[in-house]
Parts: structure tokens; sequence; C-alpha cells
């Protein structure tokens, strides 16, 4: 499906916006499938209750409760491997849902110390992560909520700098998504954390997305570049 004439993919890039790639690698600007939590939402905490037996160490009860930042944690001494943990920690829960995602950033984490130097440090201090934004799928069809059609044009307009216009390259009923840089999300970097499709955001498009998200980040919109003529486009056409 065509984006639409008044759309930044359309006035402002000549080439695709989204190009194959069916490597194994990832990259900016790659989509890919991934759960990701919703935001705003009360965090929970799964805490142990005891095992399934007294002898089973890979399975345990649990019960979950709020998770409130100003209540001091108590320490659960139940040795169950399945749920282990240190002092200060705990297992939190939230409600996910896997959705299409774009890469912003996959960079692997590097020390630059030597190897044996690297050995000392404890293994989650040096797990590489991926900074991912995800889509929401924005049409109002009686099967999600989506959005309404007038707002969707002012994301499409460049009226919210959290939001982002698109149409994704997959097999589904889905017309229109909306990427939002303000559930900005960092996921695994482990095979089971994320599935990668066969597309990603073209050269050119990556750099607008950029310009994007630059504008959320910091408010303002560059005097150069991309964003800057469609959003004075905009302005003239529909004021």
């Amino acid at each position: 499906m065509p984006f639409p004439d008044d759309s930044i993919q359309e006035l402002c890039l000549s080439g695709d916006w989204w190009v194959s790639d069916n490597s194994t690698d990832l990259n900016r600007g790659r989509l890919i499938w991934a759960y990701v939590s919703y935001p705003g939402q009360e965090p929970l905490v799964i805490e142990p209750t005891g095992r399934k037996s007294p002898r089973d160490h890979g399975g345990a009860h649990v019960q979950i409760k709020r998770l409130r930042i100003s209540e001091r944690k108590t320490y659960l001494d139940l040795p169950t491997a399945a749920l282990s943990l240190d002092g200060n920690q705990c297992w939190a829960g939230y409600r996910a849902k896997k959705r299409p995602c774009l890469v912003l950033s996959c960079l692997p984490f590097s020390t630059g110390l030597p190897k044996s130097r690297e050995k000392m440090m404890a293994g989650h201090l040096k797990t590489s992560t991926i900074l991912v934004a995800p889509y929401y799928g924005g049409d109002q069809d009686g099967t999600r909520g989506g959005f309404p059609e007038e707002f969707i044009e002012g994301i499409r307009h460049a009226r919210c700098p959290q939001l982002f216009y698109e149409q994704l390259p997959l097999s589904s009923k889905v017309r229109i998504s909306i990427l939002r840089f303000d559930h900005l999300q960092t996921i695994g970097s482990h095979y089971n954390s994320y599935k990668a499709t066969d597309y990603r955001l073209s050269d050119d498009a990556v750099k607008i997305v950029d310009e994007w998200f630059d504008w959320y980040i910091k408010g303002i919109i560059s005097k150069k570049g991309n964003l800057r003529q469609y959003h004075d486009l905009i302005a003239d056409f529909f004021g």
C-alpha cells in the first residue's frame, strides 16, 4: 500500500522506505518481533512461597503482589534454583505483548579490557542489549483501540514528537502502524529475545527517523534536514 501523499515518506524520500534484508545480522533500522511490556502500569512482584516438593529445586509455588518502590523488601530465604535471587533483587512482572519493533541501537557491549580483566566482571555487567521502539496498530477496526482518524493525521503531519506514522511491510490486516518513541525499551540480545523480519529501513529512511527521534529527545526540530523541510511544507499547506 503506498504512503499517503502528505506523509514524510512520500514527500521527503525519492527511493524505497523499506528494503529487503534476510541476513541474520541485526543493524539499526531492522524490523523485528519482540515481547515488549506496557508502560504506565503498576509493577508487580513475583515471590516464591515454597517448593512444589521438598526435593524439587526446579519449580516453586509463587504469589503475585504489587511492587511498591517505598516498601522495604523482605528477603525470602528459599533456595529454589528456578527463582534464585540475591538479597536486593526481585522478580518483577509486567504485562507484555509480541509486537513489531524498530531497532534503534544494537552495538555490542565492549569494555576494551584484556580478557583476563574482563572475566573479573559479573556477567550481567557485560550483557549486550538492543534498544527498540515498538509499533502499535493505528486502525480502529473493532479489533483494537487504535487512534481516531484526525489524530492519525496529526501524527503524520509531525504534530507529536513521541509518535511516528508508519505502514509496515508485513502480512497483516493492520494498515496503519504508529511507532512510539515514548515506549522505548531495551531487550536482551539472546536469540530467544527477538525474531528478525526480512525488512529494514533504507539508509535514507533511517536518517529521517533519526531526525524525528532527535526532535523527541531534545524538543527542537533541527533547522536543516528532511524533518524541517517536511514540517514547513505541512505548515504551508495545512496551517
